[in-house]
């Protein structure tokens, strides 16, 4: 539900209690109920729930009077105070000299408490250094300076939330001595600097928006501007690598070797048995050369007898019998022979290309530790000199202190044009704090 016009104007009215109040140091309890009453007002959803809220203004308006009866009836006797154009010139300087005060203390709080975002920084660069688990990210240049670049830019997220933190609480100082600053003209009873407050007021709310906006703008540009880790990653690029173009060549030239040794032995056992074989082919042709021989000087020998012939028939049936069955059984010797030789070899063959890629897989294996072990050497100490060297932190807590700087720079010019945007006179009669209370009860009359 929106606010209606009464309570609109109650929550302005309030406001400037709250300013009253604390520019005039009331207990803590008076300023607390003001700003307890204000909130209430603001979050107040219906009319009934919001005049029940207004109704309680006027009984703490009665509570804060009660300081004031005594003096109220001594105001006709007392002559009127004044100020001078130099004591409000000296009272604007010590406000904002304070402020400066108080804006250093925040400074010095969120430079302190950069030291987190460090810590992560560097607990997030050093992951890196488990090798085994960022192979990946190692071996590949691009993802390594992408991996940095993360680091890096959540390290900017962390400090850019820090000077947002920072700049709020510096605009909160300000807004605190805006109500020093407004108090002090508030208190001014000349008639044409009343008739310009408003106007005065008008215009600093809405410079100070600006301000406000344009802080936080500040902000975070400061954070976003960075780079050093990622400049660093890209340093470190052309060592890694060079180490795995190493670490390759090596894995490649132990895979081929064993192949490059299988090849010549077979050429080695070919050639061998090629020379045997030639061997055993000229021992078998002198033995059949003899036999030849020696058949030969039988035949041209004297006749044989019809004895003998028979005899050496039979023996011929005999023989030929015979030379067939071991012909048979050596058949079947040499089919068996031939099946059992094919499986072995087949044996030999499964049981050497699986020798192999066992091997082959604990060479990757060899390599990856290799390249891990060359990198991890290599990053370890870069790291811990890159972190040693680096102006991150500095750079970080300067912004800290150019926020300040530039807030209050801004401030200070805005807060002197106050001064300069109405005629002043030498000296300048002021309400006293029991007038300007006087003033506040009247235009709560009203808006009631």
């Amino acid at each position: 539900m929106p606010e209606t016009q009464r309570q609109t104007q109650g929550i302005e009215f309030l406001r400037r209690l709250e300013e009253f109040v604390e520019q005039h140091e009331f207990p803590r309890r008076v300023i607390d109920s003001v700003v307890e009453l204000r909130r209430e007002l603001e979050q107040e959803d219906s009319l009934f729930e919001a005049e029940k809220s207004l109704l309680k203004v006027q009984e703490l308006l009665n509570h804060i009077d009660r300081k004031y009866s005594a003096d109220t009836m001594q105001e006709t006797v007392l002559p009127e105070e004044t100020i001078s154009l130099e004591e409000i010139k000296g009272s604007l300087e010590e406000t904002l000299k304070q402020l400066h005060q108080k804006n250093g203390l925040v400074t010095e709080k969120y430079k302190s408490e950069q030291s987190h975002a460090k810590t992560e920084l560097e607990n997030d660069m050093r992951e890196i250094l488990h090798t085994q688990g960022e192979y990946n990210r190692l071996r590949n240049g691009g993802e390594f300076c992408n991996y940095m670049t993360d680091v890096e830019q959540n390290y900017c997220t962390r400090a850019g939330q820090l000077l947002q933190a920072c700049a709020e609480d510096l605009l909160q100082n300000c807004e605190q001595a805006a109500v020093k600053i407004k108090s002090l003209f508030t208190s001014i009873k000349t008639k044409q600097f009343q008739m310009s407050q408003r106007s005065i007021f008008q215009q600093y709310d809405s410079r100070y928006d600006l301000i406000r906006q344009k802080t936080h703008a500040m902000a975070t540009q400061l954070a976003g501007e960075q780079n050093a880790v990622r400049q660093w990653a890209v340093e470190c690029v052309p060592f890694l690598t060079q180490a795995k173009k190493k670490t390759e060549k090596k894995r490649n030239l132990l895979l081929i070797i064993p192949p490059v040794i299988a090849i010549a032995a077979v050429l080695v056992f070919q050639l061998v048995f090629a020379e045997n074989l030639n061997a055993a082919e000229s021992e078998t042709a002198t033995v059949d050369t003899a036999t030849a021989a020696v058949e030969e000087t039988l035949n041209s020998g004297t006749e044989t007898t019809a004895v003998q012939q028979a005899v050496e028939a039979f023996g011929h049936t005999a023989q030929d019998t015979i030379e067939k069955a071991g012909d048979t059984v050596q058949d079947t010797a040499e089919v068996v022979a031939d099946v059992r030789d094919r499986m072995v070899n087949q044996i030999v063959v499964i049981a050497a290309v699986g020798i192999y890629l066992l091997y082959v897989l604990v060479i990757i294996h060899k390599a990856k530790q290799w390249y891990c072990e060359a990198a991890g050497n290599y990053l370890a100490p870069e790291i811990n000199k890159f972190l040693k060297e680096t102006t991150i932190w500095q750079d970080t807590q300067q912004k800290c202190t150019t926020l300040h700087t530039e807030l209050e720079e801004i401030y200070r010019t805005l807060v002197m044009e106050m001064l300069s945007s109405s005629n002043y006179q030498e000296q300048i009669p002021v309400n006293s704090e029991a007038q300007q209370f006087q003033m506040l009860k009247k235009e709560w009359k009203t808006i009631r």
